[in-house]
């Protein structure tokens, strides 16, 4: 067997390091119902488009492409 075998690769250590779905929504709920993180989110992510959608017409009407 080689030693190299026995070494891990950085990207399985990485997958190792991740969390599972589940924790990772506890830990970002902090201590809040599941449902109160879902709402917080979805506000999160209509801010996020709006800003994405402006973007994509300032960048379209200054010249500067299309994203």
């Amino acid at each position: 067997m080689h030693m190299k075998n026995l070494i891990p690769s950085d990207s399985q250590v990485a997958l190792r390091a991740v969390p599972t779905r589940q924790t990772f929504y506890s830990r970002i709920a902090q201590g809040e119902p599941h449902d109160k993180l879902d709402t917080e989110l979805a506000k999160w992510l209509a801010a996020l488009d709006t800003i994405v959608v402006r973007m994509k017409s300032f960048l379209a009407d200054g010249g500067w492409g299309n994203v």
